[in-house]
């Protein structure tokens, strides 16, 4: 199974940033952009999984999980890997609950280092990807449209929940569902 951990956001945020990738969509990008229902906030990649570490797997979540309290998330911005000059992946940024964020996934990390996963070993910041240049052009029009908007708020949620989720490759795009949902522990306050 391909599968990551997820943050899911709420429909209005998905909505404010479908909205935002809508005048992206204008410039005219050779570009992959990702569908209005795929948009989340990704912990951890995980890649192909053996169907023997799905359990182990969600047992790791959910111990994080228990450890952890609902936090206040707020979607801010927007910006480009590896750089505004140089854009092939096109995200908005996370501004409240940053820090709560990067917790998880380190909790994750130290976690599932004990499975036999390959864990990717890269500088983990919280952002939500909108979109993937293969041939960035009209690199001013894109500049300028991230420029106008690195500081607009795209909507606040309470997140009380992480997701296991997989991920099928279809001739017509990626369908993420949830295979399971573990609730940060409300009674920890």
């Amino acid at each position: 199974m391909r599968a990551f951990i997820a943050i899911t956001l709420s429909p209005e945020i998905c909505g404010a940033l479908q909205n935002f990738q809508e005048q992206l969509k204008s410039i005219k990008q050779d570009a992959k952009w990702v569908k209005p229902e795929n948009i989340h906030l990704t912990l951890f990649f995980l890649g192909n999984i053996e169907n023997s570490l799905i359990k182990k797997i969600c047992h790791k979540m959910e111990c994080v999980a228990r450890c952890q309290q609902p936090f206040e998330l707020e979607i801010q911005g927007t910006g480009a890997f590896p750089s505004l000059a140089r854009p092939r992946v096109i995200w908005a940024g996370v501004t409240t609950g940053s820090k709560k964020v990067q917790n998880l996934h380190e909790l994750l990390k130290k976690e599932l280092e004990n499975l036999e996963l390959v864990l990717d070993k890269r500088f983990f910041l919280p952002h939500v990807t909108l979109g993937r240049l293969r041939q960035p052009a009209k690199i001013k029009l894109m500049h300028d449209l991230l420029d106008e908007n690195s500081k607009h708020l795209w909507g606040r949620q309470k997140v009380r929940d992480i997701v296991l989720m997989k991920s099928e490759l279809h001739s017509y795009g990626p369908v993420y569902k949830a295979v399971q949902r573990f609730y940060l522990d409300e009674l920890n306050i």
